[in-house]
């Protein structure tokens, strides 16, 4: 099983194409802006998070996704 990365909004397909290379990619399909609880509840396990600036990227949300979690990028 490879790493997953969650992504918290739709996104060119481009940029998703590079992360299916090595990653198995998580993309919240909803057109609403996510609430923090859907953001902690999908980003737990994940090693890497792709959040819009207007997402909240904070301690709790860090600490709940896990140890593994190696980069947060926006």
């Amino acid at each position: 099983m490879r790493n997953t990365i969650f992504v918290t909004r739709i996104v060119p397909e481009a940029g998703l194409k590079l992360l299916r290379e090595k990653f198995d990619v998580d993309v919240l399909q909803d057109s609403l802006p996510p609430d923090r609880y859907a953001i902690i509840t999908r980003a737990k396990g994940t090693i890497g998070l792709l959040t819009l600036l207007i997402d909240k990227n904070h301690t709790e949300l860090m600490d709940a996704t896990g140890a593994q979690l190696r980069g947060i990028a926006n």
